[in-house]
């Protein structure tokens, strides 16, 4: 099951209200950025756990990402190859398990 969410703020109320096994955040969005997002769900005890993969447009190894925190469990370059996030995805689902 796949729900979403237009912006960070909706994220964290949608999150808190399902507690998903996986969210997917992009590192650029309107309002808060992914790394606010990431910030705000990792604060709270109810969805500190909860496996984060963030897509980027830029290189994830980009210094300005990796010292940015907290960190995604994941940064997955934008494509349109989607096999590396499904690859992650199926990697995230089964370490929760």
């Amino acid at each position: 099951e796949v729900d979403t969410a237009f912006d960070g703020t909706e994220g964290i109320a949608k999150a808190h209200r399902s507690l998903p096994d996986l969210i997917i955040t992009d590192s650029i969005m309107p309002g808060m950025d992914g790394f606010d997002f990431l910030r705000a769900l990792r604060t709270d005890p109810a969805t500190e756990a909860v496996p984060v993969i963030m897509l980027t447009s830029g290189d994830p190894h980009d210094p300005d990402h990796i010292v940015r925190s907290p960190q995604p469990d994941v940064f997955v370059k934008k494509s349109a190859d989607l096999g590396p996030l499904l690859a992650e995805v199926r990697d995230a689902l089964a370490r929760r398990q």
